[in-house]
């Protein structure tokens, strides 16, 4: 039984600790002993230039074993942050001296005219990936892989406009990891964590609990992010090799192009997953800590660019993780898509760095944010941060004890925040809709771009995407206007551990309990046959899939285009989205399309879904998640108002029990008065302005 008014300290937030100055042993220690008095469970360290002390030096030790003792005598946790600064990769520069190759490469592409004038010589460190010869006018490609590697020249004497086109693997820019790479990964946990535990090895899985990885990404590459090793991956995974596909991350090669992209960046996302988190997580694991991290840009509509799928990336992770930095709300449709990767992948954590680079914080949204973030899923926070000297404050705010504003507020909201996270990181998340997360779809839209002149920021946006790309439009649509949760459900996660039953789509977890009543299929064009089948098997058995915006009409495999028009014709009726609202009956279930521009069409159908709590009055603003114990539940509800609503709420199947709630800002627990009705326990409650309560049925 948890105790939710006095929680463990375990539960408290654990903020960044940057280190603006030198650091003075007397100073932090006493740092440490403000920041437990505070109400902080820990900190993770940041060094960067104004340490002044060199990066994993013996000097830079000694400071860090100061922070270990008085952190094993406060009771306080350490979590170490693999880098100097960020993004996490360059191990402070130490990489690329000592394991060049360890680098990061990228993918660039050469043309030049068929028949050739003379061989042409490979870029310096260039390996070629692929040679293709590409008629544009017919779109047919042919792979003269082998021929030019050993001639650096092709033979020809087709009629017709030719390109040969030469797919070179190069060095990376800005000296970071290649993420792709599990060997070069290694290198860098050698010079990083391993120089960690060698030094402190019995604080590990004690005082040190836990390790951070920041903003790991592919944009800083132009998006071009690739490794030596792709083909022969590829031909392990896919049984063929991708010669031929090449070209399609750059142009459009005809019928093939959406199928050979998919195919490509589906395996660079499973790179990416099995190449950088899954070996930081398997060392962490062997030294008895857990993994963190978040990649960066989380909310980008097509992450194609950035580690091409963000539930993918977190599927071996501990703790999946999100950023939420900048100005109040700026990924705030992102926050289901981590805590759905915990949920598809089975996780019980999920956190979030946050407040970084807001300036104009004020404790309103101090505690609206974490309202959003917990009632999406988020159970640990990290508050950015707390600076070693605070008059030298990179990005404000300054959140510690000397700060004239913060050091008043934080306090009650640590206790606040302890309190929830107390709740929210037990139980088991109970989820009824799931929307299809449509990778799919937007690696259809991504091609590599070819002017290196651009800016950063035209590959910090993430891939191309359309109007119709709704998916977390229609998210936050379900959330916060319908009043109902739900998750982002990965394709890969439906071919595998789970099954159909009693009218639901099942997965088959541990941690949470993910029984779909309903699927919902956002606007996207491309979509695997082996995801349409078990969609048609579903309505088939009783459930409903509700199709937005757009009907697919592409297959993510090559020359099977049409089997997804038949399927989608099978569970829709139609082939394409008419301009009203359709309905096709399967026995117990339905499949209904919603043209765009409807989503409030979704409330009526959610409606008639059977879930596990309703309000009697659906209210805009109102967001809630539910965790279930062995003897009793927890609904965690919100209002993101700035008016106080009252709402009737009906919670389902219960009968006879106790029901309660508590009160996150002040720690009380108050009985509720319902009434017993033929479909559960009827009672009313109020929820302040911009402040969230829990609901509390039986014992958790």
């Amino acid at each position: 039984m948890l105790s939710i008014t006095k929680p463990n300290d375990k539960y408290r937030p654990r903020p960044l600790l940057f280190l603006s100055n030198k650091p003075d042993k007397e100073h932090m220690c006493q740092l440490l002993r403000k920041c437990k008095e505070i109400g902080y469970g820990g900190v993770g360290v940041i060094s960067y230039k104004d340490t002044n002390i060199e990066y994993l030096s013996e000097e830079y030790f000694t400071m860090y074993e100061w922070i270990l003792k008085e952190s094993k005598e406060l009771g306080l946790k350490v979590c170490l942050y693999d880098e100097y600064w960020f993004p996490s990769g360059k191990a402070g520069g130490l990489l690329a001296e000592r394991y060049p190759e360890a680098i990061t490469k990228r993918l660039e592409m050469r043309e030049d005219l068929l028949p050739l004038k003379g061989s042409l010589e490979y870029p310096e460190d260039g390996i070629l990936m692929s040679a293709v010869a590409f008629n544009k006018d017919t779109n047919t490609l042919i792979d003269v892989t082998d021929e030019y590697s050993t001639t650096n020249t092709v033979s020809w004497d087709r009629d017709g406009s030719w390109k040969l086109l030469r797919f070179y693997c190069i060095k990376g820019l800005r000296g970071m990891v290649n993420y792709l790479d599990a060997e070069a990964v290694n290198k860098f946990i050698e010079i990083t964590h391993e120089s960690f535990y060698k030094r402190f090895p019995e604080y590990f899985g004690d005082t040190i609990d836990s390790s951070f990885y920041d903003e790991p990404q592919f944009y800083s590459q132009h998006g071009k992010t690739w490794t030596v090793h792709f083909n022969e991956e590829f031909i392990k995974r896919k049984g063929y090799s991708p010669n031929l596909l090449y070209p399609a991350l750059f142009m459009d090669v005809g019928e093939n192009t959406i199928s050979y992209r998919n195919e490509l960046l589906s395996v660079r996302a499973d790179l990416y997953s099995e190449g950088f988190p899954k070996v930081i997580q398997d060392w962490c694991t062997k030294h008895g800590i857990s993994l963190k991290g978040h990649i960066d840009q989380e909310e980008v509509v097509n992450p194609s660019g950035i580690t091409d799928d963000i539930l993918k990336s977190f599927r071996y992770q501990d703790i999946p993780g999100i950023d939420q930095i900048f100005k109040p709300g700026r990924a705030r449709k992102a926050y289901k898509l981590v805590s759905s990767a915990a949920d598809n992948w089975d996780k019980s954590l999920v956190m979030c760095e946050c407040y970084g680079a807001m300036d104009d914080l004020t404790e309103e949204l101090m505690y609206a944010e974490a309202n959003d973030l917990f009632a999406k899923g988020v159970n640990e926070l990290i508050p950015h941060a707390v600076w070693y000297d605070d008059k030298v404050v990179k990005f404000a705010p300054e959140l510690s004890w000397r700060h004239p504003y913060y050091g008043k507020i934080l306090p009650s909201f640590n206790k606040y925040v302890s309190r929830v996270s107390s709740v929210l990181q037990n139980g088991k998340h109970v989820s009824r809709v799931a929307i299809l997360y449509p990778i799919e779809g937007l690696h259809s839209q991504y091609s590599f771009l070819e002017d290196d002149n651009l800016e950063i920021d035209a590959y910090y946006a993430g891939g191309k995407y359309t109007k119709e790309n709704d998916y977390q439009d229609v998210g936050e649509h379900i959330f916060y206007k319908a009043n109902r949760d739900y998750t982002y459900l990965h394709p890969d996660r439906l071919t595998y551990d789970y099954e159909i039953k009693d009218s639901k789509l099942c997965l088959k977890n541990n941690k949470n309990i993910n029984e779909y009543s309903i699927v919902i299929l956002t606007g996207q064009d491309t979509i695997s046959p082996n995801t349409l089948k078990v969609l048609l098997d579903f309505v088939k058995n009783g459930g409903t899939v509700v199709a937005t915006s757009i009907l697919p009409k592409y297959s993510n495999k090559t020359n099977d285009d049409k089997t997804v028009v038949s399927l989608v014709e099978e569970i829709f009726g139609i082939t394409e989205m008419q301009n009203q609202i359709t309905k096709k009956t399967h026995s117990n279930g339905c499949a209904i399309s919603i043209p765009f521009g409807n989503l409030d069409k979704l409330n009526d159908i959610l409606d008639g879904v059977d879930f596990d709590i309703d309000f009697k009055n659906h209210v805009e603003g109102i967001g809630y998640i539910h965790k279930k114990y062995d003897n009793g539940d927890a609904y965690y509800i919100v209002n993101q108002n700035y008016n106080d609503v009252s709402l009737s709420c009906v919670l389902k199947d219960y009968t006879n029990d106790s029901l309660s709630t508590f009160n996150p800002y002040t720690g009380e627990c108050n009985t509720i008065e319902y009434k017993q009705t033929t479909i559960g326990l009827e009672f009313n409650i109020s929820i302040p302005s911009n402040r969230s309560l829990f609901i509390i049925n039986g014992t958790i």
